[in-house]
């Protein structure tokens, strides 16, 4: 089976087991969100730079931002908005915060490379592309419980199709009779890499240049692909909405990429481009690769959805729909605990406060 995660493709048939029980320090701050529930009218928390105030509205207890009384109030509007209760910036502020904390505290440092994985690379290479895939190893092996990878993966790092086709079955007995074709030329490196064996041992086919150290690359071949792990894709994946299965295998993959370093690291998308794009627009299957516009959108909704939820509680609402097949908003709304048309409106806030570079 093969299939394109925006830029890079996946060829196996996933069945996620367990690979090992790993130490996880990582922990959700009790962190209120700008319209997120709380249970006590007029409960204070200063759990941030901006105080809260949990507060009633439109019968419903929603933490409010606190902010200074202008000389002329201005009488508020039925409508409380994420806009209305905190800033742009707070937002952002926020939501990182959220993310952040859900990183483990464990050094790389402290791992040891032979428990990490292998790492297959073709002579010639530079060394700081195997020492920037060592780094991506250590970062997954802390985040297997997120992962559950059933054995540490082999990376083939390579500049030549003769070495990845030469190295790859001695790993994976799947086929890749499709490789390679118009889009997986090692012109196009950059755009493209595929995995295979995901149910036993991963192999991780990553095309690099002969020269230079693409760190992102590397990290977005490695971290992106193996996100479709935990998010239990299966026959039913094809029927969910392709912001969520795209969204939130991407955002574990930067959950995975951020682990070493005490700040969540959003990688910049061009989501500025799509504010315009509604996620009923981007609701197709996720199969439909002559679609895939504006899936970046897609990314910050997940991403935002974790900041509320959590990641854990995130990955098992997916899997639920995995399930079934069946999803709609108001599924939707029932696990984010807000009407869908206000998470949409929140996330299009988060989204115009990301750095526009």
């Amino acid at each position: 089976m093969r299939i394109r995660a925006r830029k890079y493709w996946l060829v196996s048939t996933i069945l996620a087991t367990a690979w090992a029980s790993l130490p996880f320090d990582g922990a959700y701050a009790s962190i209120p969100l700008p319209t997120s529930k709380c249970s006590k009218a007029g409960q204070i928390s200063n759990a941030t730079k901006v105080s809260f105030k949990c507060t009633l509205v439109n019968n419903r207890l929603i933490w409010v931002a606190l902010t200074k009384v202008p000389l002329n109030p201005v009488k508020p509007s039925p409508s409380l908005s994420l806009q209305q209760s905190k800033s742009i910036p707070s937002v952002l502020e926020t939501v990182n915060k959220s993310l952040s904390a859900l990183l483990p505290t464990t050094a790389l440092s402290s791992i040891d490379d032979s428990v990490t994985g292998t790492i297959i690379a073709e002579p010639g290479l530079p060394a700081g592309d195997i020492t920037q895939t060592r780094r991506v190893l250590k970062q997954i092996y802390l985040a297997q419980p997120i992962f559950h990878l059933t054995n540490p993966p082999i990376a083939i790092l390579a500049k030549s199709e003769n070495f990845i086709k030469s190295q790859f079955h001695q790993y994976c007995n799947e086929p890749i009779t499709w490789y390679p074709n118009q889009t997986t030329t090692m012109e196009n490196w950059q755009g493209w890499a595929f995995v295979g064996c995901l149910h036993s041992t991963p192999v991780q086919v990553v095309p690099l240049p002969p020269t230079g150290v693409p760190i992102d690359h590397i990290e977005s071949a490695l971290g992106s692909d193996l996100g479709y792990l935990p998010i239990g894709i299966n026959d039913n994946t094809q029927k969910l909405p392709t912001w969520f299965v795209r969204g939130l295998k991407g955002v574990i993959g930067e959950y995975a990429m951020s682990i070493g370093d005490t700040s969540w690291h959003v990688p910049y998308m061009g989501v500025e481009n799509c504010l315009s794009a509604k996620l009923s627009d981007i609701s197709y299957s996720y199969v439909e690769l002559n679609k895939n516009r504006c899936e970046v959108l897609g990314a910050a909704a997940s991403r935002y959805m974790v900041s509320l939820k959590g990641l854990t509680p995130t990955i098992a609402f997916i899997n639920e729909l995995q399930a079934t097949g069946v999803w709609s908003e108001q599924i939707f709304s029932d696990f984010l605990g807000m009407p869908f048309a206000q998470f949409e409106r929140d996330v299009k806030e988060y989204a115009k406060a990301l750095p526009k570079h």
